[in-house]
């Protein structure tokens, strides 16, 4: 239910986000247009695979086992999950393209490897930060992090510096994504945390939605 409603909101980013574009013709407009779309995309590939296996899981309750009654559901599943993955950092590379005519693209895009080497060479802290066994979701948040780190850096440096209303609801929003990745990367060890990081990714998705509107209405 969560990235059904994160697809709608999503859609919607994306329409007020290429109306922005349309109206400002700013290739860092174009950036964010073509970063929020890849990410709905990616919802939307997540909500569908999401939704499936849900129906396969309630078809045989209590008794299934997924990969008997359906060969193809772990295939459909982590393809769905791994085009999420892709597509939603492939978004995010967009969304801090915007920030490079301001920032330097080489100090960016040089501290992601130095800071993935640092980290996955020691490996009990990595193992202690993401406990899922899965090297494709742990990469994932890692490189999230990473990414929307400097995007709330640099939205942060933004608001101090004109402490505009719209650039503070972009702070909050990259704030509230980024969250939603360390608090996944706590799932395993409470439920309560993975519902809370759900929260806040929609919370996050909701204050750019909300930023785009009000500047779309100026």
């Amino acid at each position: 239910v969560i990235y059904v409603i994160a697809s709608i909101v999503g859609i919607l980013l994306s329409y007020y986000s290429f109306k922005l574009y349309k109206f400002s013709q700013r290739k860092e407009h174009m950036f964010l247009n073509y970063g929020l779309i890849l990410m709905t995309i990616g919802f939307i590939v997540l909500a569908v695979s999401t939704l499936y296996g849900f129906s396969i899981f309630w078809s045989c309750y209590p008794i299934c086992q997924f990969d008997l009654l359906d060969p193809d559901y772990l295939y459909t599943v982590r393809i769905g999950n791994y085009l999420y993955y892709l597509l939603t950092l492939v978004g995010y590379a967009f969304l801090a393209a915007s920030y490079l005519k301001n920032f330097g693209k080489n100090k960016f895009f040089i501290s992601i490897p130095l800071n993935l080497t640092a980290l996955i060479q020691k490996q009990d802290i990595l193992g202690f930060i993401y406990p899922f066994a899965n090297a494709y979701f742990q990469l994932f948040h890692l490189l999230s992090i990473v990414i929307l780190t400097f995007l709330v850096s640099n939205s942060l440096t933004n608001y101090f510096a004109t402490k505009d209303k719209y650039r503070f609801l972009v702070m909050l929003g990259f704030g509230f994504i980024v969250a939603y990745h360390f608090l996944m990367a706590l799932t395993e060890v409470n439920a309560i945390v993975f519902a809370l990081a759900h929260v806040s990714l929609l919370a996050g998705l909701m204050s750019l939605l909300w930023m785009l509107i009000k500047v779309n209405s100026r």
